[in-house]
């Protein structure tokens, strides 16, 4: 668990799942109550010293099982959980979007 804290006492700050970039220069998380939040914060660590930027909302998803982000911290995949009526979230996937553009 990533914990920031904060002389705020109305932040809840904190998150699950963290997951670190590659380069080891931002670490993405969930936020609470339910992981439904992805985020990120920019670290720097010197020596004994660990410093955090402030946490940044990269996007809302679906509740999801289980996610991943590449190495370059650019993309995300989600396990996504199907909604109430038993259904997956629809997802769109555009492969070749650049030549698109061109379009």
């Amino acid at each position: 668990m990533i914990r920031v804290y904060s002389d705020s006492p109305d932040r809840d700050d904190g998150g699950d799942g963290p997951k670190w970039r590659a380069d080891g220069k931002e670490i993405f998380f969930e936020a609470p109550p339910n992981g439904t939040s992805k985020m990120a914060v920019e670290v720097k660590i010197n020596g004994v010293a660990f410093e955090t930027g402030v946490p940044q909302l990269l996007f809302k998803a679906p509740r999801d099982i289980g996610w991943d982000v590449t190495a370059d911290g650019k993309r995300f995949l989600l396990d996504a959980v199907p909604n109430e009526q038993g259904e997956a979230t629809p997802i769109t996937i555009v492969l070749n979007w650049r030549a698109e553009l061109k379009k």
